[in-house]
């Protein structure tokens, strides 16, 4: 309709010069029809991070630029890469693989692709979640083309120790343990070491004299939650009593400090005077 009045002013207006109004009406008609046959040109951004506290969720926006031959709607198809971090399904709600989108010649138009998080249990570290606009007939691809949401983890790994055998024997019957937890798999694909301190004093025994000597670390491998450390006494032939071996958790990297997060061993003595 614009063209046919644009086109029907032009040609009244002329006053009879015919090549000029054959020119410019050519001219009209070629870069008019061009325009008006122009496909909608689509791009992709980040519209904000998620985040699974809460869960606080994310988007992607698709826009339409403007400039298109006609207003319209247009569904735009997109996939989400393989290179992704995140996992559909688990990590956040699973995406359509097309948005709708409603556009003006003069405004363009967009439309969002949520990103809906889910808080889950697992220490994963930040995931990604990467959106790429896929090549249809019904439209141009602009740049960007791809985008990427990072999704934040509130996970972590909680170390705690207990005495899983509380009574260690010097005759050699029992050794005592400990066992360290990190409350959840360790699925980082490397070890975790978690730190801890010996008492020492008063009613403590002697690490190497009274019990096989302890380090300061024990190791959580991969796909494991848990490990032991072993309190072996020695035997010796010293009137001594009953005495404790105290481990307490110390910080370090990749795990925080749980609840309980010191224990005991008790060393019973097998010595006594002989009158």
């Amino acid at each position: 309709m614009i063209l046919k009045k644009v086109y029907s002013f032009l040609t009244s207006s002329l006053n009879g010069n015919i090549l000029k109004r054959a020119l410019l009406v050519g001219a009209f008609l070629i870069l008019g029809f061009q325009g008006f046959g122009q496909l909608p040109s689509v791009t992709i951004a980040q519209n904000g991070n998620g985040f699974e506290t809460g869960p606080l969720s994310s988007s992607f926006t698709v826009t339409v630029a403007s400039g298109a031959g006609t207003d319209g709607i247009v569904d735009v198809n997109y996939s989400v890469l393989g290179s992704s971090t995140a996992t559909s399904g688990s990590d956040y709600t699973a995406l359509s693989g097309t948005v709708t989108v409603v556009y003006t010649t003069t405004s363009g138009g967009s439309s969002n692709i949520a990103v809906d998080v889910l808080d889950d249990v697992l220490v994963e570290g930040d995931e990604t979640v990467i959106v790429e606009l896929t090549a249809d007939a019904a439209y141009d691809l602009g740049t960007p083309n791809t985008a990427t949401v990072t999704i934040t983890d509130n996970d972590s790994y909680t170390a705690s120790i207990s005495a899983t055998v509380a009574t260690a024997t010097e005759a050699g019957t029992t050794a005592g343990e400990f066992t360290v937890d990190l409350g959840t798999v360790n699925t980082t694909g490397s070890a975790i070491v978690v730190n801890y301190a010996i008492s020492t004093g008063g009613s403590n025994a002697t690490n190497t004299t009274d019990y096989t000597t302890l380090g300061t670390s024990v190791s959580i491998a991969d796909g494991q939650q848990t490990n032991t450390i072993p309190v072996t006494p020695v035997d010796d032939a010293l009137v001594e009593g009953n005495e404790t071996v105290i481990l307490t958790l110390a910080s370090g990297t990749g795990y925080a400090l749980g609840t309980p997060n010191t224990a005991t061993v008790t060393i019973t003595d097998n010595d006594s005077y002989t009158a």
